[in-house]
């Protein structure tokens, strides 16, 4: 699985809001496992449409993140990527977790 995460380089954080973000972490899983990660630029690019289609490109099939506009969900459910939000803290810590199974989703 390739998963896009929301990312602040500064803090290494999961960024607060996608709509906005300015990079990328990208993440390999293999059965559970991170094999490897490399962090994107979004190349200034901002917007449903536009972080949508860079998702597409990078071949993410989810992607966690903090907040995200309505707008963005539903480009992002028209491409077929999944997405969960609300998540902050080290980007790390947070694939790792969900990897593991400690979030539940409805």
């Amino acid at each position: 699985m390739k998963l896009a995460v929301s990312f602040d380089m500064d803090s290494e954080n999961i960024a607060r809001d996608f709509d906005g973000t300015l990079f990328f972490k990208m993440y390999d899983i293999d059965e559970g496992e991170i094999i490897c990660s490399e962090i994107m630029s979004t190349m200034g690019k901002f917007g449903a449409e536009n972080l949508s289609e860079m998702l597409i490109l990078l071949k993410a099939d989810a992607l966690l993140c903090g907040e995200i506009s309505e707008e963005s969900e539903t480009a992002l459910d028209d491409e077929g990527i999944s997405f969960y939000s609300g998540f902050d803290g080290n980007a790390d810590d947070v694939v790792q977790g969900f990897i593991s199974g400690i979030y539940h989703f409805e």
